[in-house]
């Protein structure tokens, strides 16, 4: 996951994550708010949730799609 392909506003799919306490599952959807310039990517999720991915901790989203407001 390259931190460059993403900007606030990307729909991404939520992949996978170390976080053992969250409830996203793989396929889950959302939106990008913002990407953080020490590594990380903040989604909020269709589902309501708030998380911040990092990338360098084995977290992982995939890009599916264009622009949308944030």
């Amino acid at each position: 996951m390259n931190l460059k392909d993403f900007a606030p506003g990307d729909r991404v799919e939520f992949i996978a994550t170390t976080d053992p306490y969250t409830r996203l599952r793989p396929g889950d959807q959302g939106t990008v708010i913002r990407v953080e310039p020490m590594g990380g990517v903040a989604v909020r999720w269709d589902s309501g949730a708030v998380l911040g991915m990092l990338p360098d901790q084995g977290d992982e989203i995939r890009h599916i799609g264009g622009r949308s407001d944030v």
